[in-house]
């Protein structure tokens, strides 16, 4: 690692997607296009990561599908302000 200073870094931003940004957000705006299509493609991956863990229980991925409908947000993401009108143009964080 170098040993110089990041003196021109104005912010720092990681994990944003699923931690501060709804990700299902984009899908659901595009509901009229996508139709049922989103939905089962997301039932088609998590069969293949249930099956890939060799995980064969049907209750199990019915309550996780159902889950996925009422995503909880971490504590404190109702304390960061998400913004995309800072002086750059540019998306952050207040």
């Amino acid at each position: 690692m170098s040993d110089t200073p990041m003196l021109h870094i104005r912010a720092c931003v990681f994990d944003a997607y699923g931690t501060l940004f709804d990700y299902a957000s984009a899908a659901a705006r595009c509901g009229d296009a996508l139709g049922e299509n989103f939905w089962q493609v997301t039932g088609d991956a998590l069969d293949f990561a249930m099956e890939t863990l060799r995980i064969t229980d049907g209750a199990l991925r019915e309550r996780l599908m159902n889950l996925y409908l009422s995503l909880e947000s971490f504590p404190e993401v109702p304390d960061v302000s998400v913004s995309n009108s800072n002086s750059e143009g540019t998306w952050g964080l207040k």
